[in-house]
């Protein structure tokens, strides 16, 4: 028979404090719940029980909702500033068509915070090729660096096509090779 100190701790102020201030963060029930050592199911049927706490859960999701946009922008930007390449690791990967759309989804929301209604608001045709341009000019800064960086480490070039050291590059249609 199991030690009744072997079980997973019992609910309480703390743990309940804990969790949200978990969820207050990383904005995931799954992941909140993980750091706290408790089962996302039982926290589920705890808020439906709990008015107060159902409450509390919102509120610390809407705390994480509000900072999602910047955060989406903090990691657009460490994917493709040069300066940031610090950064990047804190982040998941962001693709240029991604990053696009988080820098429209925030200038829309920025747009709209002036007029009150942030979450439809039109993003502004001018502040959204604003940061297309932006985004075009570190991704051709980023790979210039990259080429640069690979000719360093012995790659050569041709025709504008970059070939790894120690492959022979190959004819073009109808040459001897």
């Amino acid at each position: 028979m199991a030690n009744s100190n072997d079980r997973a701790p019992r609910w309480s102020a703390r743990r309940r404090a804990q969790f949200l201030e978990e969820l207050a963060v990383c904005g995931n029930v799954g992941q909140a719940a993980a750091a706290c050592g408790l089962s996302s199911d039982a926290l589920y049927r705890r808020r439906h029980r709990e008015p107060d706490f159902a409450r509390d859960w919102d509120g610390a999701l809407a705390a994480a909702m509000e900072r999602l946009p910047h955060r989406l922008m903090e990691a657009a930007q460490a994917q493709f500033d040069p300066d940031a390449a610090g950064l990047r690791d804190q982040f998941p990967k962001v693709t240029t068509r991604e990053a696009l759309e988080i820098s429209k989804i925030l200038a829309a929301r920025i747009a709209g915070a002036a007029t009150g209604d942030a979450d439809r608001a039109p993003p502004n045709r001018e502040d959204v090729e604003a940061a297309r341009k932006a985004v075009a000019e570190r991704l051709d800064r980023l790979a210039e660096e990259m080429r640069e960086e690979m000719l360093a480490q012995g790659w050569n070039e041709a025709d504008g096509v970059l070939i790894p050291p120690g492959w022979g590059r190959i004819g073009k249609p109808g040459e001897a090779g």
